[in-house]
């Protein structure tokens, strides 16, 4: 026997198929809803997140302790930079959220000076960390510089010609110091001494000072490095090259010896562009070294041409 459809049959097949349909085309629009959502706040985030590295990127700090408590923090960019945090000695010694402006310097106030030893970190808002210490500032401000130490005797050792410039470090040692240069003048007579001098014991001591200095050679093998000098007649001078006595084309007899005449002498050094070499100055001065009773003036004029310090 033949069977055939009913047409409710066929009524109810259709709404379920067209709500099988929507479902799947609501569940499919909401879908893509989302995902295009979450497209766009991944966008976003990745723009945000690529500002940032960039922003990042751009901080720069020049961290630049004055002494062993305080610290100034230079920032050399066009955009304010955000601190949080300031370290020393494993000790948060600042903490508050600071910016600092384009091209400018700020100084650090340290409320907890104890806790710091001269080696900063500093840590800005967006992560970086920047570093400075003031070790490495003053060896940086030392190799620019003359190192100078200073040593005092008794005077008679000179007098006798006991004391040549090789000996004057085994003289009391009275302090050491950093000079720019080695242009200075004093005068000592029998009622004034030198800042630096003494007449312990009333009897009347000698001063002098070894200035070492590493130079670089600015230019090439065809001109020389040259160090004009003239000092005092109640002093002496004398100089050595990478820890050899100077040889004096005109005058071999000076080397390790005080010369001690009111003229300009001057060291020529060879080499290539850019080679280094140290210099160490001798130095004598003394009341004792002219006659008694008289004002002297005790100076050194020196003039480095074609040499610059060791940077």
């Amino acid at each position: 026997m033949r069977r055939t459809s009913h047409p409710k049959s066929k009524g109810v097949s259709t709404v379920i198929g067209m709500s099988i349909f929507f479902l799947i085309f609501a569940t499919t629009v909401a879908y893509a809803f989302i995902w295009s959502q979450n497209l766009a706040y991944y966008v976003e985030a990745a723009h945000e997140e690529f500002e940032f590295r960039q922003l990042q990127a751009s901080e720069s700090l020049v961290v630049k302790p004055l002494n062993e408590t305080r610290v100034s923090i230079y920032n050399p960019t066009g955009n304010v930079i955000v601190i949080t945090q300031i370290w020393s000695n494993h000790s948060l010694v600042y903490g508050t959220q600071t910016g600092i402006a384009p091209f400018s310097t700020w100084v650090a106030p340290n409320d907890d000076a104890h806790m710091a030893n001269g080696n900063f970190t500093v840590v800005t808002i967006r992560g970086n960390v920047f570093s400075g210490s003031y070790v490495d500032e003053f060896a940086n401000m030392a190799r620019r510089a003359w190192h100078v130490a200073w040593y005092g005797g008794d005077m008679d050792l000179v007098r006798n010609d006991y004391i040549v410039p090789s000996q004057l470090t085994s003289q009391n040692l009275l302090g050491e110091s950093y000079w720019y240069d080695l242009n200075f003048e004093w005068s000592w007579n029998d009622y004034s001494v030198p800042i630096i001098g003494d007449n312990k014991n009333n009897v009347t001591h000698f001063v002098g000072f070894v200035a070492n200095a590493t130079l670089i050679k600015t230019t090439g093998i065809d001109q020389n490095m040259t160090i004009n000098f003239i000092i005092g007649a109640p002093g002496g001078v004398n100089f050595m090259h990478n820890d050899s006595w100077y040889d004096y084309p005109d005058d071999p007899g000076l080397r390790d010896s005080w010369i001690d005449s009111t003229i300009t002498v001057y060291l020529q050094v060879k080499g290539e562009k850019y080679s280094v070499h140290k210099i160490s100055v001798f130095f004598i001065g003394g009341e004792d070294l002219a006659l008694m009773g008289n004002e002297y003036d005790q100076y050194l004029r020196i003039n480095v041409v074609n040499a610059a310090f060791l940077p």
